[in-house]
């Protein structure tokens, strides 16, 4: 690989979710962590009940009135509660 390649390899962010689940003692240590590694925290919540992550497709749906989508999403985190 070139050194104008490596240059232009350097240039592209990546951008992906990533969801943790903490004790809430350790959240100002990642973040911490996180940041100081050139993270960008965009959303952060603390919550003692269960979290829902949806897909964009199962947003819209619920939005145009479909709501068999979030059923089945609340279903299964149910289940898994349950265990």
């Amino acid at each position: 690989m070139s050194e104008e390649e490596r240059q232009k390899d350097r240039s592209i962010f990546v951008s992906f979710g990533l969801v943790l689940s903490l004790k809430l003692e350790d959240v100002e240590k990642v973040r911490s962590w996180l940041e100081e590694n050139g993270a960008k925290i965009v959303f952060q919540t603390v919550a003692s009940s269960p979290l829902f992550v949806l897909r964009e497709y199962q947003v819209r749906r619920a939005i145009q009135g479909d709501t068999s989508q979030l059923s089945e999403v609340y279903q299964r985190k149910q289940r898994r509660v349950e265990k």
